[in-house]
Order: structure tokens, then sequence, then C-alpha cells
């Protein structure tokens, strides 16, 4: 993989930087929050989410933090709090705005491929079901090709909205049909051993994706 992918172990691990890292548990969410830092004194945060088999998203902030702490209200309930080097205490996880400015997001998936990651294939198809805010919002799906950091094809559209949730998902069908969902259907057109795909916002948009499906067909292999 190249090495500006960032991973907890490209951060900046020396041991002047290290003693100031601070860890706050979130029971609320289920989650162990370690900031540690990436340019200036802990600007990022990885999020141990303890009931997704311990996956690691991470949120990366403009400020630069010097302590946290989980804080309870009056009304009983929990927050993740931060403090700053100018004097400011932030509250976390309160919505979709930070201080009234939409919060850039985006997920990306891991290598995805076709028996081992030796074997070339052509990636035609990608099928996804989610929902965004309103007909007008787009989510931005860009598929990247083996290991590289950025994408080499990209696709802006929206979703249904409102759409309802489904209960359950029945993987290897590509006939997700049912009364009142849509799905979105695209053709990558690449050429690759491994693929991940990338979700992200659209000038601030918020989505949400249910499941999604990407179909590699090995190539010198003829379907019909």
């Amino acid at each position: 993989r190249d090495t500006t992918v960032v991973t907890i172990n490209s951060l900046n691990l020396n041991v002047s930087v290290l003693k100031s890292c601070f860890s706050v548990h979130y029971p609320k969410r289920n989650q162990i929050w370690l900031f540690m830092t990436q340019t200036t004194q802990m600007d990022v945060c990885w999020v141990l989410d303890y009931t997704v088999g311990w996956a690691w998203p991470r949120h990366s902030f403009t400020d630069a933090f010097t302590c946290g702490a989980l804080v309870r209200h009056t009304d009983g309930t929990y927050s993740v709090f931060t403090g700053e080097r100018t004097g400011f205490t932030m509250r976390h996880d309160t919505g979709n705005l930070d201080n009234a400015t939409a919060i850039s997001w985006f997920y990306e998936t891991g290598d995805i491929y076709k028996g081992s990651t030796s074997v070339r294939c052509n990636w035609p198809f990608f099928e996804m079901r989610g929902t965004t805010t309103d007909d007008t919002q787009s989510m931005s799906i860009a598929f990247i090709p083996d290991g590289n950091d950025i994408s080499a094809s990209s696709f802006s559209t929206p979703l249904a909205s409102p759409q309802p949730l489904w209960g359950s998902v029945y993987w290897g069908q590509f006939d997700w049909a049912k009364t009142g969902t849509i799905n979105k259907t695209m053709n990558p057109k690449l050429d690759a051993k491994t693929m991940r795909v990338k979700f992200s916002d659209v000038g601030g948009s918020y989505g949400l994706v249910e499941c999604f499906s990407l179909a590699p067909i090995v190539e010198g292999t003829f379907y019909e």
C-alpha cells in the first residue's frame, strides 16, 4: 500500500508526542476514543468501536486538543468533551454540523478481490441501496484499483428519499427488488486485481448506504 495511507502506525509516534495522547471511553456508542497527533498536538481521533468487529474509524480535526473527558449532564446523559490550547471547550457527537458547518465525511472499504489478490478482473457492475436526506442531494462513489490512493473512476448520484429501510439483505442476489425501494447501478469500467469503494459527501450532503454489490469477472471468462 502507498505510504500516504493514514494508519495508526503512520502517525507521529515520537516520545514527546506519545506522552500527550489521551483516550475517552464512550459507553453510549460502545466506543473508545484515542486522541493522537497527525499534524499538530492531538488533531486526530481513532475510534475503537467494539461492537462491529473492533473497527477503527478515524476522525480528523482542524483543532488540536489537550485533554478530554466523559461529562455527565443534569438530565443524566453523557457526552465527550475536549479542551484545546486557546481555552475553548468543545462538545462532541451533537449532530451533523460543526459550528453550523456541514461535516465532511467519507467511508472507504478494504480491498475487494475475486478469490485471490493476484487474479486480474474486469469490474463492470456496481449496485447500491440507500437513501439521502432529499432527492436533490448526491453522494460520491469512487473506485480505487490495486491499492492506489487516487480513484480511477467516480460517480456522483442522488439516492431515493425517503425510502423504507430493509429488515434483511440476501447477499449474492442481484435482484434486490422490493416494493417502494430503488437501487442505483453503475459501471466502474475498470480492470484490476483488487478494488476499493469510497463513499463521500457532495457539498455537505448526508446519506445512508444500507448495502452494495461489486461484481468482478475474471479476465478470459465469458458470461452470457
